[in-house]
């Protein structure tokens, strides 16, 4: 049945010497008997019964057992023949000692494919262990474990059960009790025994290999061993172990890592969390841009403005220059875009003092900008809440719709008359009143205090005020609406540019596509709102830039914890996978117990993460509402949530399977010896 041809195996010591432990061993055991393996420690006893068990690979030689080498047998068929054909019994038992009795033989029947607990129920009763099933391993008696790994070796009728000093751990009492029911199991099977316990070898062995110093001293192989009739219990089995023990395993190590694993969950939910607040948050902002710029009293005011550029002699360096460029030209820039108005810029002339007056306190510090709504009066003002809040600090009185303002302007304008042929000093003081039409709420983002007036208002009021000293000069009437359309392109009171009005969203749209695009005429078309919220977003986007590669880290940072905690899991339990893998359990079934551990561990993280995710967007969209103006900010689609969610799965899975899978591990044989 076991036959072992030529086995020599041998230990380097250092880079020139090799310590010899089996030299050329040959010999044949029948399918049935009770053979002993003696000698002398360190003649080579462990390692010989480690080879012929398919633990041990040897230098030389072959182990054929069915007329198969099973020293040339792959992962796969190993794992069969330890779990069908073999069974072992060890001098430290090698049991999963925090589990009970019950689960212990579970874990045998699930690896094996036992079904039913027929043969499991007669064991037990045969070795007197079944008032024992719900107590744990580590309570039993020495005598009780080594019946219980007895039990264990039995439970799949093996063909071969190896012994490897299973008296050394027990008391006389014990030790014959073993070697009876091993002497009984030994009529119908083979049983190969290793001892150094040399009174039990004489009364109980068939046959004997006696080693010294790695070679065969002696040998007695040629008794004849009578069978006895197989008890009925013997059941035997032919079917495929199933995946049941990984369960039982993992929620043991879950159980007791709890603390490591809190870690992995911990870390997998903060990378989910992070990254899918800062993906929508990110997101968020670019889809807000056309609320941001909408938000605005002027986001449908373009200025245009003539650019000139000027070499500098001796220079690499252009001067660029501004300047008004004339009607006609705008008029040609806007000629295919229906519903746009063009008027002068007036801002020059709230460029200078400005004050508004209530119960004889004033305020200054305002911007006014110039808007347009078909619907509004030309006396209607907007303003924004920033500019209300000001007011309200400043006069200790809330404004509201409907209100009045009066605001007084004082600008001094200097030009040169042609006709005196001398500077002139213009001064521009006059009083404006306003109703308030609207308390715009506007995007935060470097917004100050600003009044929005109509054009049309302030054409009027330019046109009815007399320019005092110029008229005096030409003998005429002039107003300062004259003033500004007959000054030089380049004069200070144009502000170098017209403002083009967008009536609708088909004009706007249009306008905005003119911003990027070449003109003949060199004319340059901006947008105030539009430059503050684009810097907004290129801000933003350098941001996130930066939190891109944190995510990245976080995310990099959680793959590590979760692979470096299904290592330190499969090391801190390497004697639990050394006795699965003795059971018959697969390599690849070993790995999935500890990816199940931290898997588990990893799923909880990640389903708190959304979760934590979502609550969080709510929390934040109603707090920087009022920033962002707008409640849907971090607007999470499930879609995308749900792809990161199964991403980040499957790369954890990944990580911690080649982890596993391309570990440095210990010979089975030397995890159960240090054990």
């Amino acid at each position: 049945m076991l036959e072992v041809k030529g086995i020599s195996k041998s230990f380097k010591i250092d880079n020139e010497r090799e310590n010899v432990v089996l030299n050329n061993i040959n010999f044949s055991l029948p399918d049935k008997g009770f053979y002993f393996v003696i000698g002398k420690s360190g003649s080579g006893k462990s390692t010989l019964l480690n080879i012929l068990m398919g633990l041990m690979k040897p230098d030389e030689g072959e182990v054929l057992y069915k007329n198969k080498d099973i020293t040339k047998l792959n992962l796969e068929e190993l794992s069969n023949f330890l779990k069908d054909d073999i069974g072992i019994i060890f001098q430290s038992y090698n049991l999963f000692e925090d589990l009970t009795v019950k689960e212990n033989l579970a874990i045998t029947r699930s690896i094996k494919g036992i079904e039913g607990l027929e043969k499991e129920s007669t064991l037990l009763y045969r070795y007197g262990l079944s008032d024992k099933l719900e107590q744990k391993v580590s309570l039993l008696s020495g005598g009780e474990k080594q019946r219980l790994a007895l039990v264990r070796s039995l439970l799949s009728s093996p063909k071969i059960l190896f012994c490897d000093e299973p008296t050394g751990a027990l008391d006389s009492y014990n030790s014959t009790l073993l070697m009876d029911e091993l002497r009984i199991l030994s009529r119908e099977i083979l049983v190969v025994c290793v001892s150094h316990n040399l009174e039990l070898f004489k009364e109980y062995n068939d046959g004997y290999i006696l080693l010294e110093d790695g070679n065969i001293k002696e040998k007695c192989l040629d008794k004849k061993v009578s069978s006895i009739k197989k008890e009925s219990e013997d059941l035997e089995k032919e079917v495929k172990g199933d995946k049941k023990y990984t369960n039982i395993i993992s929620r043991k190590n879950i159980k007791k890592n709890t603390k490591f694993n809190v870690i992995n969950l911990i870390s997998a939910g903060f990378s989910i969390l992070i990254m899918v607040i800062s993906l929508f948050f990110n997101s968020g902002i670019k889809n807000a841009k056309t609320t941001f710029l909408n938000s605005y009293g002027d986001f449908n005011v373009f200025r245009v403005s003539k650019v000139k550029e000027e070499e500098i002699e001796d220079s690499l360096i252009n001067l660029v220059k501004s300047e008004k460029p004339t009607y006609s030209e705008v008029q040609t820039l806007v000629y295919d875009i229906k519903d746009c108005l063009i008027f002068d810029d007036y801002s020059y002339f709230f460029s200078g003092e400005k004050k508004i007056r209530v119960d004889g306190k004033s305020y200054e510090n305002f911007t006014l900008k110039p808007y347009f709504i078909k619907t509004h009066e030309a006396k209607d003002i907007i303003v924004n809440e920033n500019f209300a809040l000001k007011y309200k600090e400043v006069f200790n009185k809330k404004l509201n719709v409907g209100d009045e303002i009066s605001l007084e302007i004082n600008q001094k304008y200097v030009y040169y008359n042609s006709t005196k042929q001398e500077n002139i000093d213009e001064n521009f003081n006059v009083e404006l009143t306003f109703n308030v039409k609207e308390i715009r709420k506007e995007f935060s983002y470097l917004n100050s205090a600003t009044l929005y007036y109509s054009p049309i208002y302030i054409e009027a009021i330019l046109n009815s005020e007399t320019a005092r000293k110029t008229t005096e000069i030409e003998n005429k009437e002039v107003s300062f609406l004259d003033l500004l359309n007959n000054a030089s392109s380049s004069d200070q009171i144009t502000n170098y540019s017209y403002d083009v009005i967008s009536l609708n969203d088909e004009s706007y749209l249009k306008i905005n596509e003119l911003i990027d695009k070449e003109n003949s005429g060199n004319l340059e078309i901006t947008n105030d709102s539009k430059i503050v919220v684009d810097s907004f977003i290129t801000l933003s986007d350098s941001v996130f830039l930066g939190v891109n590669i944190f995510i990245f880290i976080a995310v990099i940072t959680s793959l590590f914890v979760s692979g470096f905690l299904s290592y330190s899991s499969s090391l801190r339990n390497r004697k639990e996978s050394a006795i699965l893998s003795i059971l018959g359990a697969k390599p690849k079934d070993i790995i999935k117990i500890y990816i199940k551990e931290e898997m588990s561990y990893t799923l909880i993280g990640l389903i708190l993460g959304v979760i934590l995710s979502i609550l969080l967007s709510l929390i934040l969209n109603h707090y920087l509402s009022s920033f962002f103006i707008t409640s849907t900010l971090i607007n999470i689609n499930y879609l995308t949530l749900m792809v990161i969610f199964i991403l980040l799965l499957i790369l954890n899975y990944s990580v911690d399977f080649l982890t596993l899978k391309f570990q440095k591990s210990k010979k089975v044989y030397e995890e159960l010896k240090e054990a």
